[in-house]
């Protein structure tokens, strides 16, 4: 499920959103993006962070390099080349998401900087 919403968010298209709990819960916390909220709760808060987050950037383009399964969590490694407002030097990031699913929706998003912060959160690392 988290594959093909991501999938089809890279696509550009909107129906993403409906892989989305309406109560998702979402933590910024441990890779905070300067300037923005850590974290909150339902998928209107969501989609207003992710707005806000993009409109910083001139032009952003995400790789969703490899997808974990670890049972109800999903983690995700994400390749981001971000070019700023003013700016025509690319920002290479790399990161990590886990997803939380249940009922066949994403309940939880929490964002970290390494692939080992996300693996350990969703219980596959010590």
């Amino acid at each position: 499920m988290i594959r093909a919403a991501l999938e089809v968010w890279g696509r550009g298209e909107d129906t993403w959103v409906e892989a989305m709990d309406a109560e998702i819960e979402w933590d910024n916390s441990a890779y905070p993006p300067v300037g923005m909220p850590l974290r909150g709760t339902g998928r209107e808060s969501f989609l207003r962070f992710l707005s806000r987050y993009f409109a910083t950037w001139r032009r952003y383009e995400a790789t969703f390099e490899e997808l974990i399964d670890a049972g109800d969590d999903v983690v995700a490694i994400v390749d981001e080349t971000i070019r700023a407002r003013g700016s025509d030097a690319p920002i290479e990031r790399h990161s990590a998401q886990v997803w939380t699913v249940r009922y066949g929706r994403a309940v939880r998003y929490r964002a970290y900087r390494t692939k080992d912060e996300a693996l350990e959160a969703a219980g596959l690392q010590e």
